[in-house]
């Protein structure tokens, strides 16, 4: 039952990293784009009043993809205590968190040389 438990568990944490990109692709676009707008407007020579309800809508578009992609992590948090709930013993999810453990590591130093 552990092995079949484990080979799920790692199907969505596999899946979940795949969201989790896909997100972060997402608001890379939409940052691109809402950095784009202005200079567009300004090489197009149009008054600033012009297209005022795109880039509101543009900006709200980042800041909802920011809210779900937040949610995602609370669920990445969950699905982690559902796996201490059951017991899964894993070495990870496949996958490497270079700047969690970079940070991590530094904050560390920081604190020693404190």
């Amino acid at each position: 039952m552990q092995s079949i438990r484990l080979k799920v568990m790692k199907d969505v944490v596999r899946d979940l990293h795949e969201a989790e990109i896909a997100f972060d692709d997402a608001i890379s676009a939409v940052a691109t784009l809402s950095a784009a707008l202005p200079q567009a407007r300004i090489r197009a020579k149009v008054a600033a009043t012009v297209g005022q309800g795109v880039i509101d809508s543009v900006l709200q578009a980042c800041s909802l993809i920011g809210q779900a992609r937040a949610k995602l992590v609370d669920t990445h948090n969950q699905l982690s205590d559902v796996k201490d709930q059951l017991k899964i013993v894993a070495a990870g999810g496949g996958y490497e968190k270079p700047l969690e453990s970079t940070f991590l590591t530094a904050v560390r130093t920081e604190d020693i040389a404190a």
